[in-house]
């Protein structure tokens, strides 16, 4: 239990025992920042302890901000915009009073930086009313041991907070702490983005915020009070640098929109089939006789006079008959004999087939020997093999070791993509559906080769060398994951528009993925209640457009015929 140690006063060796367990805290807080005015933009901050802090205008209504502490990761500048065609503001320097001035059309932003170095920032339309504004002395400390960041702001009065992705509970989030930190869990799961949104009581103004982050995330929306201090709230990343994008509205659709330039939008829409009623097939994947339940089924939804365009086809159509585990890219062939027949007559009735898909390899399967001389797994640079994690493997709370493919390294991406085309596609499936790709681990030595590249622009490069999970984050290996699926099915089928379902969401996913949902969700009127504020925050986090709930619940009790409805 944490918080809640006693100890007698003579007991040293208890003393001695516990305090080797914690790992010290400490917060660096950068000082006697100077402006450097050979650089024009983005405009730069520097001291002599080594730390440096950017401000860079995106357009009149987005700014960044990057701090870079000593030893941690330089990040360059903003790669999307053109240094021929500056952003128009202005820039006013008052070298006494160690202040700076900059203005666009729509925000002003007043850098104080006499002793430490904080940020209030203003709409031009409110001059006299911050929208936000840095917590003075305590602003973006670094601990330079452990590389993590923290960004400490006052809490205004009235405000009030939305986003983070998709998060239980009610849709105003003051006065919570969210842990951002991607996990497979039931009842329900949550998907989290480091965006949010601020609504301010006194100008009636939005603006959002947006951290450029894959690592695990501690947002506090006023859970931690001080008197010291004084009201705030504050973001806490395990590892640095501090990049983040603050985004003005005034409206929450401007928020959103500008929210969605620095995500970049999907390629194509999705296919048409993909707006209508997808069926799940759970309970038919699984059965014995599983090709002949499905295609059955397309004669009862004409039965019941149910219109259904597709089938999420469950990873029980991957299970092997002996040892009862699923091997994601093979076939039951006793449950699915002639598995392009059955893909044929479900088109011929106008369903289309999404096939689950999971991003790892069990011990015991086939091609994980050949995968693991490939070194195409995330990997325990300690003992030279695969690191291993413990996963699903076949019917609820069976699991079993196992080793996540490595979608950073190129052996690791391009064995999927090859597997998706020659194991699932050819067989006529038209969809994909990345399933429990959190890519939980408790290992944060684990290593990602960091070969591949992502096509989406993460505004800054990630090592281009093998490098900690830690420090990289595992979000990019779902996101990976997104982009070699897409891959392939553009490769397969140029003309058509690809499909690509995922259960965890991620920054920059947007351009890959065309539908995600809230998860295994339970059976129970408590589910529909908060379901309702999770999509709510999906939406306004601009989580994939096709966004949903499982209807009925995916585990609990059969509903009843209103809960149902």
């Amino acid at each position: 239990m944490y918080g809640a140690l006693s100890l007698q006063h003579n007991d040293v060796s208890a003393v001695a025992s516990f305090s080797i367990h914690v790992q010290a805290m400490r917060q660096h807080n950068p000082r006697h920042f100077s402006y450097d005015s050979s650089d024009r933009h983005p405009i730069t901050f520097t001291n002599e302890k080594g730390n440096r802090l950017q401000v860079q205008v995106i357009n009149d209504s987005i700014v960044r901000v990057l701090h870079n502490a000593p030893h941690q990761l330089r990040l360059p500048s903003y790669t999307l915009i053109d240094d021929r065609a500056l952003p128009t503001f202005t820039l006013e320097v008052d070298d006494e009073d160690k202040k700076l001035v900059i203005k666009t059309r729509i925000l002003c932003i007043v850098v104080n930086f006499k002793k430490d170095l904080h940020i209030a920032w203003y709409a031009q339309s409110h001059p006299d009313t911050p929208l936000q504004e840095d917590l003075p002395n305590r602003t973006y400390p670094a601990d330079l041991a452990t590389g993590a960041v923290w960004h400490y702001m006052k809490r205004l009065e009235g405000d009030m907070y939305y986003g983070l992705g998709e998060r239980t509970g009610e849709l105003n989030l003051k006065g919570r702490r969210f842990r951002l930190e991607h996990l497979d869990y039931l009842r329900p799961p949550v998907q989290v983005l480091p965006f949010y949104m601020t609504l301010s009581k006194q100008t009636k103004n939005a603006h959002g915020i947006f951290y450029n982050n894959l690592s695990r995330i501690t947002v506090d929306l006023g859970n931690e009070n001080d008197t010291l201090w004084g009201p705030y709230h504050y973001y806490y990343a395990e590892v640095g640098p501090l990049d983040y994008y603050i985004l003005f509205g005034p409206s929450v659709q401007d928020v959103i929109e500008g929210f969605a330039s620095l995500m970049g939008k999907p390629d194509h829409l999705p296919p048409r089939y993909s707006f209508g009623y997808l069926a799940s097939s759970m309970g038919y994947a699984e059965a014995h006789n599983a090709q002949t339940l499905l295609e059955c089924f397309p004669d009862l939804c004409r039965q019941h006079d149910i219109p259904c365009d597709g089938l999420h086809l469950s990873s029980g159509y991957t299970i092997d008959e002996v040892t009862k585990q699923h091997y994601v890219f093979t076939w039951n062939k006793k449950r699915f004999p002639n598995p392009i027949d059955l893909m044929v007559k479900l088109k011929n009735t106008g369903i289309h087939v999404f096939a689950n898909i999971k991003p790892w390899l069990l011990e015991k399967h086939l091609h994980y020997q050949d995968l693991k001389d490939l070194y195409g797994f995330i990997w325990n640079e300690e003992d030279n093999i695969p690191g291993e994690v413990t996963q699903w493997s076949g019917g609820a709370g069976e699991s079993a070791s196992c080793a996540y493919i490595d979608f950073t390294s190129k052996n690791g991406f391009n064995w999927w993509k090859e597997n998706v085309k020659t194991k699932l596609l050819i067989y006529g499936v038209e969809g994909l559906w990345n399933d429990n790709n959190e890519f939980t681990m408790l290992d944060d030595t684990y290593t990602f080769a960091n070969e591949v590249i992502s096509t989406t622009n993460l505004h800054h490069p990630l090592p281009l060398f093998r490098t900690e999970s830690a420090v990289v984050g595992t979000p990019l290996q779902t996101l990976l994951m997104a982009q070699a699926s897409y891959e392939a099915m553009r490769e397969y089928a140029p003309s058509k528009r690809p499909f690509v379902i995922t259960r965890s969401a991620t920054p920059f996913i947007h351009k890959f993925v065309a539908q995600t949902w809230s998860g295994d969700n339970f059976t129970s009127w408590k589910s529909v209640k908060f379901n309702i504020p999770m999509g709510i925050s999906a939406g306004l986090s601009i989580f994939p457009g096709a966004y949903g709930h499982d209807v009925g619940g995916f585990a609990g009790p059969k509903p009843e015929p209103e809960l149902f409805v």
